[in-house]
């Protein structure tokens, strides 16, 4: 007598669906991940700018002024030599933009020997609500005294000014 022998297996249509469902999980996944990066070196970047600016006001305590950069404008990297000499006394090391962006470092300028600045940029899918269409809500800033500050906007990135000058109409950047 024979015996029929059924053979369990899946077919061909059910090894589709389960690859199209993982290829959307995975899809989300990367989408996901991409913005916890951006969100996380947003919040390492205002973290280095408060590290920053404690350094720069002990500094300013001891010597009654804040280092100098050699520039006279914001093409001055916030870890440059005379900068990171400067700070070294009151922080281990001077932070640098998280994302290795070059293109995007962090820039310091020494207005008088009362003001600074520190420039950090930002993705404006970062910030809510910032968009060309409302560019308050791309402004951030440290208020003091003295320095220019302002924004501005390339291909999707903003450059923020954290100086020691009031900002009227900008966000406080750091609950200043």
């Amino acid at each position: 007598m024979l015996t029929y022998n059924k053979q369990r297996g899946f077919t061909l249509v059910e090894i589709l669906i389960v690859i199209v469902v993982i290829g959307i999980i995975a899809s989300i996944t990367v989408f996901a991940y991409n913005g916890i990066t951006e969100r996380a070196w947003a919040a390492k970047r205002l973290a280095d700018i408060d590290q920053v600016r404690k350094a720069m006001e002990l500094y300013h305590q001891d010597y009654g002024y804040y280092p100098a950069n050699g520039a006279d404008n914001w093409g001055g990297a916030l870890n440059s030599a005379a900068v990171t000499a400067a700070l070294q006394p009151y922080m281990k090391t001077v932070p640098s933009e998280p994302s290795g962006d070059v293109s995007k470092a962090y820039q310091y300028v020494r207005g008088t020997a009362d003001n600074y600045g520190i420039r950090i940029f930002w993705s404006e899918t970062l910030l809510p609500g910032c968009s060309p269409s409302a560019p308050n809500a791309c402004r951030f800033c440290k208020i003091g005294k003295d320095l220019d500050v302002g924004t501005n906007q390339a291909g999707g990135v903003y450059a923020s000014w954290f100086t020691t000058v009031g900002c009227p109409g900008f966000k406080s950047g750091l609950g200043y």
